[in-house]
């Protein structure tokens, strides 16, 4: 701010100059721990789905359809408890690392927490999604190495599309989410959602509801 005064009629001008770099510091620090994995870096669950609702309105605008793919790595758990915490989160940076590197520009990958990571292709086809998925396990068959230590990364992957599949973020997800438990199940590698996968359909709620009801009525 700059103040102006008069003293023996010569006219003194004043400036405070306020140093607003620890406070920018401070609002960029605040946005990356809401939106940002601390570990890998990669967007957080938070962040995927703000874009995920961004790609499903231009997808609707263009007429064109959106795909994401949820993946997490076999076996981790036992990598995890046998080789120890720390080289487990060594583990899911090299391979954070890695999707970033098979990956378009346009495309995003987010670790949604844990083992579990989610990428975000805008504007693809089914054929897309499957091409991206072949390259993702393409670029894991290299063992990563960790301490001298060769560790093979084995993933499944579950791919939903807009709007085929869903046409909000969450139905998106969860259905991403059930093919990713049939390719697991199937040992597929990659599975693309389709409704006899899914044993969470509205007829079947309802079936449970029902039955819920003439449990507690006696019937």
């Amino acid at each position: 701010s700059i103040s102006k005064w008069t003293r023996n009629r010569q006219t003194i001008y004043t400036a405070i100059v306020r140093d607003m770099t620890e406070r920018k510091r401070a609002e960029e620090l605040i946005h990356r721990l809401a939106y940002y994995d601390h570990l890998t870096s990669l967007p957080n669950r938070a962040l995927f789905q703000d874009l995920l609702k961004e790609a499903i309105f231009r997808g609707q605008a263009d007429k064109k359809s959106v795909a994401i793919l949820l993946m997490d790595l076999d076996h981790f758990k036992e990598i995890n408890d046998t080789l120890g915490h720390h080289r487990g989160d060594f583990l899911i940076q090299q391979v954070g690392k890695q999707l970033s590197h098979v990956l378009r520009p346009s495309d995003t990958v987010a670790r949604l927490g844990g083992d579990e990571f989610g990428v975000l292709l805008p504007l693809a086809s089914p054929d897309d999604a499957s091409l991206v998925a072949q390259k993702i396990m393409k670029g894991l068959e290299q063992p990563i190495e960790i301490e001298g230590l060769p560790i093979a990364v084995e993933t499944s992957i579950g791919i939903s599309l807009y709007p085929d599949h869903g046409e909000s973020v969450d139905s998106l997800i969860q259905r991403a989410d059930v093919a990713l438990y049939t390719a697991k199940k199937g040992g597929r590698g990659y599975t693309i959602y389709s409704q006899e996968q899914d044993q969470h359909t509205p007829r079947r709620l309802a079936l449970l509801g029902e039955l819920r009801q003439a449990i507690e009525g006696g019937q």
